[in-house]
């Protein structure tokens, strides 16, 4: 049975999002530089990327019988719960600082499992679109800012600024109200997914290991934060040049992707402020084609409940990969092994052109 909306809330939602992600980009551009202020290693920091990214799955999963009052608790608790989060990290000590960013990346993860699957439960129009702009801008934005925010005024104003964020975006929580949830269904062919992992593996090693590499290699707080800005400037700029091309199967953006992110490999290997700004180009746009036209053909073959769980599986999948795991690799195996681990795309590339020319299957 089709939901009933009965609020109209869209514009809301765009607000809200915007609210929410400028809070947690900044908070979250803190906590492996937190650590590395520490002296933590590698592995601790991609430990933390794990935190960020299991619940994520776990939460999808649960969410697969969610009812409109789990949405609801969903959409407006995580920003209560950051707000006070967020303060507390103002007065962190050394051994309290893991437990908040733990307690932290469980709460935001219940906020976009929510938000992702109550989308077409939310009267108004272009309602994903208003939220992927919201969240879009500043994962684009708040990066560069955060970073100078750290190295002139310190960390604490970072966290009063997200606390801030996390408190206005109560003004503008999204209402929906649904006679019934629709049923679960899917038809996703899962080797087409696999993409969402490797952009997950790409954006876990950016964010909990490379950010920490460089950061102990002497680079400033606002040039770590402009970097991970063109990271994210890109995704941005590929999500919204995606929808001036025409469509493609599904089989030619997954491959179109994992060509784009296999440029990750190279990122070992240089530290030319050109070659990096490049390389974070090539997996920006790369990541924008999986987390946008796979995203897609997610949407389109299941269930929203059904199509959130195997999004954020995968991609959560590949974000502990890169994180915890890379990060672990890069400490105590050495840089060049991880730059083995980001030939996987590669592999599924050939693996994908090989099954194409061999035998020719039904069109997708």
């Amino acid at each position: 049975m089709k939901p009933t909306p009965v609020i109209n809330d869209s514009h809301r939602l765009l607000f809200s999002s915007a609210m929410f992600a400028s809070g947690w980009f900044g908070l979250s551009f803190s906590f492996p530089l937190l650590a590395t202020s520490f002296h933590y290693g590698y592995s601790f920091t991609g430990f933390l990327g794990l935190m960020g990214s299991v619940p994520f799955p776990v939460i999808a999963f649960i969410y697969l019988r969610s009812n409109s009052t789990m949405l609801r608790y969903g959409r407006l608790m995580p920003f209560f719960i950051l707000a006070i989060l967020s303060a507390l990290f103002v007065i962190y000590s050394k051994s309290e600082f893991i437990e908040i960013i733990i307690l932290a990346d469980i709460a935001q993860g219940f906020w976009w499992i929510s938000m992702e699957i109550s989308l077409n439960l939310i009267s108004g129009s272009n309602n994903a679109e208003k939220y992927s702009v919201g969240w879009g801008i500043p994962n684009a934005v708040i990066p560069i800012a955060s970073g100078f925010i750290i190295q002139y005024i310190g960390f604490d104003a970072l966290f009063i600024v997200a606390t801030a964020f996390f408190l206005l975006g109560l003004l503008f929580i999204p209402s929906v109200q649904v006679e019934k949830m629709p049923e679960k269904f899917s038809k996703v062919k899962k080797r087409f997914v696999i993409p969402l992992l490797f952009a997950g593996v790409t954006a876990g090693f950016l964010y909990y290991v490379f950010v920490p590499v460089l950061r102990n290699e002497g680079v400033s707080y606002g040039i770590i934060g402009a970097l991970v800005s063109v990271y994210s400037i890109s995704s941005a700029a590929g999500y919204i040049l995606l929808n001036f091309l025409r469509n493609l199967r599904v089989r030619s953006y997954s491959m179109l992707s994992s060509i784009f992110l296999l440029s990750a490999f190279f990122i070992i290997y240089t530290r030319n402020p050109v070659f990096l700004v490049l390389i974070l180009i090539m997996v920006g746009i790369g990541a924008s084609i999986a987390m946008s036209k796979i995203l897609a053909y997610i949407s389109g073959t299941s269930s929203p409940r059904l199509g959130v769980f195997y999004y954020e599986t995968f991609f959560g999948i590949g974000f502990t990969i890169g994180s915890f795991i890379l990060g672990t690799v890069y400490e105590y195996v050495g840089p060049e092994y991880v730059s083995i681990l980001f030939l996987f795309p590669l592999a599924y590339i050939f693996y994908e052109l090989a099954d194409h020319f061999q035998v020719r299957p039904a069109s997708v």
